[in-house]
């Protein structure tokens, strides 16, 4: 046998000379000495080294062949072919198109992951079992092509589809995987399509997940109350998770995030059928999800909301901008970060399905902050639903913090907004109310709350009702009432109001204002085409 000194002596002395053979069968009978073979059997081909050392193990973790083979004639302890280049594919170990089952070929292929490696993926391949790819670091995944889950793969536990466990410095890109939802049985157990659990500096460029049987995308610690194993630095770039049965995307765990352009589509299912869900588990620490930009996105046909922010574990610093929400059944937006912004979402097909309003603030954990979430310039386009208790805009008397929301345009609809948490504000809105059948279009009930500088027209009834105390109703344009009665277009329940310098038109209308308690401050308001301006009840200082 020869030895490791000869071979590696002859071997580099042909370094610069490749030899063809055909197939892998002619690479293992191949002379060591040789130094460099030219591989040319279909799918396989490529150069191969023979490289002196000690190559059992790696001969032993592929199996395949795709990357290391073994000489015939030289034991693996001496050496071994090694392809060269950090490229591979699933042909290299194997797979071809015929194949009604891929697991073992790309088994084979991840194993090989490691620093530096480029996988690429550009034909239809079928798994019929998960993978996971754990502790590995500075790899990337790309391709054209497509992993597909086989007809009847069972939906339990180990059989999602790639399992991303504590790795680093990577990137998922263009490739597409389809769980074919529809020759399985799609159920709420942890068979998610794209996991990463505890993973750091990865993103995902164009990647879609379809077809989903629980989540396309999740992102999750084992260990929660650990901050040090939450996913962190990632990005999400003009991915797609379209036909999900439980979420689009699902964060459990995570900070730092970017979700940039690409849609969230059509999850179905079971709840919360959200396109992206940040939401932690019952007890998971406070800020558990923080930082988190969701950037120029689409959510589309969703039968939960849209994008939904939990109020569980407190998340903070969220920020949506210029995000398009179409036909989301439960509604756009539910909104529970502790602190966070919504910036210029346009919103459209908002229906009588809905659970409450478009934009949702829920109730949080009792904890409450006065730094306000914002939200600037929705817009609101094929609105359908005519009920008050559905509003474009609903803050509950419980959110973690008030709502200032401004420069909101619509052109139909009933419910304008809920102002239920103190010190609430809506202002620089232009609205039509065509919808409106009972009275409330705006709805004041939290205490401190501002209603300024809106223009409301073709609203019923009263267009602002006030049962919170203290609120300030300020500079709004209402006109064209539909309907008007006693009650007013403007109606205030409560003590200690500012009603000062509104412009209210109607024709042959009853009741501008009404006031029912004791006022803080009435005048300068234009009011014509009543019967009455201002019916009050209780000491006001003009009108």
């Amino acid at each position: 046998m020869a030895t490791v000194a000869g071979i590696a002596a002859t071997a580099c002395s042909a370094a610069g000379k490749a030899v063809d053979v055909p197939d892998l069968a002619g690479l293992r009978t191949a002379d060591p000495r040789s130094g460099l073979i030219r591989l040319s059997e279909v799918g396989r081909a490529g150069l191969f080294r023979w490289q002196a050392g000690d190559y059992r193990t790696a001969i032993a973790s592929d199996p395949l062949g795709g990357r290391y083979i073994a000489a015939r004639s030289t034991s693996a302890s001496l050496g071994a072919w090694v392809r060269q280049g950090n490229l591979l594919t699933p042909e290299m170990f194997g797979a071809t198109p015929i194949q009604q089952d891929h697991s073992k070929q790309l088994c084979a292929l991840f194993d090989q992951i490691g620093p530096g490696i480029r996988i690429e993926l550009n034909g239809r391949y079928i798994l019929a079992r998960g993978i996971t790819i754990a502790r590995k670091s500075n790899f990337r995944i790309t391709g054209t092509g497509s992993i597909v889950m086989r007809s009847g793969t069972p939906v339990t536990y180990d059989h999602g589809m790639l399992f991303f466990v504590e790795c680093s410095d990577f990137e998922l890109a263009t490739l597409t995987c389809d769980a074919n939802r529809v020759a399985r049985i799609p159920r709420e157990v942890p068979a998610h399509s794209l996991t990463f659990q505890s993973c750091r500096r990865f993103r995902c460029i164009g990647v879609r997940s379809v077809n989903a049987v629980c989540d396309g995308f999740i992102l999750f610690s084992a260990t929660p109350e650990r901050f040090d194993t939450h996913c962190r630095d990632f990005q999400f770039i003009d991915c797609v998770a379209d036909n999900c049965f439980r979420q689009g995307c699902s964060v459990i765990q995570g900070h730092a995030g970017v979700f940039r352009g690409g849609a969230f589509s059509n999850t179905n299912g079971t709840a919360p059928a959200a396109g992206i869900d940040l939401e932690s588990d019952a007890g998971a620490p406070n800020g558990s999800i923080s930082d988190i930009m969701v950037d120029r996105v689409r959510f589309i046909g969703n039968q939960g909301f849209g994008l939904l922010v939990s109020t569980v574990s407190r998340p903070r610093d969220i920020v949506a901008t210029d995000c398009v929400f179409d036909d989301n059944r439960r509604g756009a937006i539910s909104w529970g970060s502790a602190r966070g912004h919504i910036i210029r979402p346009r919103i459209s097909g908002f229906g009588p399905d809905a659970e409450r309003g478009a934009i949702d603030i829920p109730a949080g954990d009792g904890w409450r902050t006065d730094e306000p979430i914002k939200i600037e310039t929705p817009k609101f386009t094929r609105v359908t639903t005519p009920r008050a208790d559905t509003p474009l805009i609903y803050v509950h008397a419980a959110a973690y913090a008030p709502a200032v929301i401004t420069q909101m345009t619509a052109d139909a609809c009933g419910g304008i907004a809920g102002l239920n948490r103190d010190g609430s504000h809506l202002s620089a809105a232009v609205v039509l109310a065509s919808l409106g059948r009972v009275d409330g279009a705006i709805s004041v009930s939290g205490r401190a709350c501002t209603v300024a500088d809106n223009r409301v027209d073709r609203f019923f009834g009263s267009a602002i009702i006030v049962t919170g105390s203290d609120a300030t109703v300020e500079a709004n344009t209402l006109t064209e009432p539909r309907f008007n009665d006693i009650n007013g277009t403007i109606r205030i329940l409560a003590s200690g109001a500012k009603v000062v310098n509104n412009i209210i038109k109607a024709k042959q209308a009853m009741v501008g204002i009404r006031v029912a308690g004791p006022i803080r401050l009435l005048g300068g308001n234009r009011i014509t085409g009543f019967g009455r301006s201002v019916a009050a009840v209780a000491t006001e200082s003009g009108s």
